[in-house]
């Protein structure tokens, strides 16, 4: 998006009726991504949430190329205020952590405690960081809290297409992009 068309949206924000932030996550679909970071976050004193993983991916292509969808998920037993989560959100967490290392190629060695130490899932998908994958993502309404809609993950692995076309001479002689490994001894000078 350009500039201009940025600014002609900007023209139409009424500041006496809207906010600021109007950021909107992804809707309902399926996406063709890729894992670009995971990581844990425990919150401060006084902020009322939960220890959660945060997996984040980019979307590739079509109209939500480039912009970034972020998971989170939490094995705490209890909310902030004392309240016990609900078995259900546990296990459905659980089953999508599964899922998303089986679709990575990771091996899901992790225990049961593990899980409430986010570190533990950092380390073990860090070297998945880049694959793509296919995330379907499900939207739903809450009602107690309509700025924030339940949002689900499910994750199938994405088939790399392969281009039928033979190459060109052209583009054989230029190479796949990737550069040539380079020692100190094929340098023309003492490093």
């Amino acid at each position: 998006m350009s500039l201009n068309s940025i600014f002609n949206e900007i023209e139409k924000f009424d500041p006496s009726k809207e906010k600021v932030q109007s950021f909107e996550g992804l809707p309902k679909g399926d996406y063709n991504a890729i894992f670009t970071k995971v990581t844990y976050q425990i919150p401060n004193p006084g902020q009322s949430y939960n220890p959660s993983n945060h997996f984040d991916f980019e979307i590739l292509d079509g109209e939500f190329a480039g912009r970034h969808e972020n998971m989170q998920l939490s094995f705490e037993e209890v909310t902030p205020n004392g309240k016990p989560v609900p078995d259900f959100v546990l296990e459905r967490n659980g089953r999508t952590l599964v899922k998303l290392f089986y679709i990575l190629g990771i091996q899901f060695k992790l225990e049961a405690q593990d899980l409430l130490d986010g570190n533990k899932i950092v380390d073990a998908l860090k070297p998945a960081i880049g694959k793509k994958l296919i995330v379907h993502l499900d939207v739903r309404e809450n009602k107690k809290n309509p700025q924030y809609p339940y949002r689900s993950y499910d994750f199938d692995p994405l088939a790399e297409s392969r281009t039928s076309e033979p190459k060109t001479e052209a583009e054989v002689e230029k190479g796949d992009g990737q550069l040539p490994d380079i020692s100190d001894d094929d340098l023309p000078f003492d490093v």
